[in-house]
């Protein structure tokens, strides 16, 4: 773990060492300091932990004290296997197909602010170059100010806006990398060090804007269409007749959590991945104005659904570089797992087991040419070939993320709008290959930069 502790390489890149260093091994076992762990490379191994015995794995390794952050400590992602499911259950219906389809004409109104947003951008220039994060933080910020909070962001404007109250939480430097090694595997230090994995100002920024909404829709009978409102509706069908805002606090972070920072990110290589490859660019939008021809020029939640190359593009982007690039469970009642090679293992209570995305997404047995960006690894009959336990990027089972759907529809619209007038090419500032921030998430450690180009119609 020394190379994790000094900040050299994060955890996930060093379990990803692990899984590459042990090919012919269905799991292979180290310590987490002092606590024994078993990074698992078998597919039925990670199908037994997520799924068949999810009973005795049904607690996540990364927890956050309720003291520090009592907001997001109660997110499905970080909470005891005793909180998560009320507060999943809240978040599932908001994620319903028909509520997805109320979300989606938000949805689209956020997508027509990035299109205006562009259009701007090209009234005194030909061509821009962008760095994809930062650009792609604008999008996402007002998704989640819009469609989560049904308030204005102002993320595509130059005043203070959602984007930067919410930012303090990211960052690369040294500084914030230690304390979120520190929040996620050294529980007990952090709390002696006091340090919170949402900075305070950021948590009163949630909670305010959630009592600011709460007062202005007091006395208003106005129909509101946004993730928020659905969560109200929620408690008040589930017997609240005072609305909690604390929990409200909680359903609008997890939302948060899910529509901001990997959406941005994967959004990111996504556009990166088509830069670097025209022919993959040209077929997609070939798709997306096929689409909108075919339902009159707009937009539409059954056009989106109709995307499917773009579909296999964003799944194909999301294997080369996970957003979420591991699952670690802690063993809750003693489970013994057997191996397809044979080795058998006895977890304990208090065990952990890993699951390298990484090592699964980029693991030749079942990626021909890991290397290689193939959206067609992702058509009906390629993946009907292999097993899903391969591919986990949003996790699997009874605590997969609850938010995939919401995120794809988000993702989907951003590329519908950008690639119907656009094109992207790739700018000499991206370093290739692309190099991983050595912190938890996927962050390009120098940027992903693109020109932007308009497209010009036949």
């Amino acid at each position: 773990m020394w190379s994790t502790f000094t900040l050299q390489k994060s955890f996930p890149s060093l379990c990803e060492r692990i899984y590459k260093c042990y090919p012919n091994y269905s799991m292979i076992g180290f310590y987490q300091f002092k606590t024994p762990t078993l990074l698992l490379r078998d597919p039925d191994l990670v199908k037994s932990v997520l799924v068949t015995n999810f009973s005795s794995f049904d607690e996540n390794q990364i927890l956050l004290d309720p003291e520090l952050d009592p907001s997001m400590s109660k997110n499905p992602f970080f909470t005891t296997r005793d909180n998560w499911k009320e507060i999943r259950a809240a978040l599932t219906t908001g994620f319903s197909s028909r509520k997805l389809k109320s979300l989606f004409l938000s949805t689209r109104e956020v997508s027509y602010k990035l299109k205006n947003y562009l259009t701007k951008l090209f009234e005194r220039n030909s061509v821009i170059e962008v760095d994809l994060v930062q650009f792609w933080n604008k999008y996402t910020g007002e998704f989640v100010a819009n469609v989560g909070f049904g308030m204005e962001g102002h993320c595509f404007e130059d005043t203070h806006n959602f984007q930067k109250a919410v930012s303090p939480m990211f960052g690369s430097s040294i500084l914030t990398r230690a304390m979120e090694m520190i929040s996620f595997y050294s529980p007990r230090l952090a709390k002696i060090l006091r340090i919170r994995r949402v900075p305070k100002k950021v948590e009163l920024f949630f909670r305010n804007a959630v009592k600011d909404v709460l007062e202005a829709r007091k006395h208003n009978d106005e129909n509101y269409n946004d993730f928020l409102q659905m969560m109200i509706e929620y408690q008040k069908t589930h017997g609240m007749e005072t609305l909690d805002e604390r929990t409200l606090t909680i359903y609008m972070e997890g939302f948060f959590l899910d529509a901001y920072e990997s959406a941005s990110i994967t959004l990111s290589f996504l556009c990166f991945q088509l830069a670097l490859y025209p022919v993959i660019q040209k077929k997609a939008r070939k798709e997306i104005i096929y689409s909108l021809t075919k339902f009159g020029g707009e937009l539409s939640y059954e056009g989106l659904n109709e995307l499917n190359y773009l579909e296999q593009i964003l799944n194909e982007s999301i294997r080369l570089n996970a957003t979420i690039p591991l699952l670690s469970k802690v063993c809750t009642q003693e489970c013994q797992l057997l191996g397809n090679d044979g080795l058998l293992c006895k977890i304990k209570p208090g065990d952990i087991t890993v699951i390298s995305l990484y090592g699964l997404h980029m693991d030749p047995k079942y990626w021909p040419e890991p290397e290689k960006f193939d959206p067609e690894r992702f058509n009906e009959e390629q993946k009907g070939s292999r097993s899903k336990f391969v591919f986990l990027p949003f996790g699997e089972g009874p605590r997969m993320c609850v938010g995939r759907r919401m995120a794809m529809i988000e993702m989907k619209v951003a590329m519908v709008q950008l690639l119907k007038d656009y094109y992207l090419e790739l700018s000499p500032k991206t370093r290739i290959p692309v190099e991983r921030d050595s912190n938890f998430s996927t962050m390009p450690e120098c940027g992903l930069w693109v020109y932007v180009k308009p497209f010009l119609k036949d």
